[in-house]
């Protein structure tokens, strides 16, 4: 009887942190990774935002074709309301560029919602279309699913 009772309570209590540390994982943490989302006109773009650590790459082709590659640092305040993402020391393909000054959102694990201002230098107050003047953008990324190793695609041939 006191091998189930231990049993039982060490499942619950792995259980409970199990829990605990999902709810504890900071937005830094959820952010990691890399998130895709497609941009321009045509939506026909493909823009891809990478997060290493506080280390910020968003890559894309301009409309002719043109890579570019911006890097930077990232900033988060999760406590701020609405929560705040700064992209700051930026630079494209080496030029420096201004600070960006964002919202963010998590949809749920795998998709983000960041809105911004783009040149007006500003934060946006929220994620409502009527809220804000200015010409704010919001950008729902899909975090990129991880490729299958060359190991495992050859095993499914």
């Amino acid at each position: 009887m006191k091998r189930k009772t231990s049993v039982a309570a060490l499942i619950v209590v792995l259980g409970v942190a199990g829990g605990v540390q999902a709810a504890d994982r900071s937005d830094k943490d959820r952010i990691q990774g890399h998130w895709t989302t497609m941009i321009g006109p045509n939506k026909d773009i493909t823009l891809t935002l990478s997060v290493e650590g506080d280390a910020l790459t968003v890559s894309y082709s301009t409309q002719n074709g043109q890579p570019q590659t911006l890097k930077g640092e990232l900033k988060l305040d999760e406590k701020a309301d609405p929560k705040a993402m700064d992209w700051v020391k930026m630079t494209n393909n080496g030029s420096p560029l201004d600070e960006n000054l964002a919202i963010y959102r998590f949809v749920d694990d795998d998709t983000l919602q960041v809105r911004g201002m783009g040149l007006d230098k500003k934060r946006p107050v929220d994620f409502s279309k009527e809220a804000q003047k200015g010409r704010p953008q919001t950008l729902t990324l899909k975090r990129k699913k991880d490729e299958p190793k060359k190991d495992e695609a050859k095993k499914d041939k």
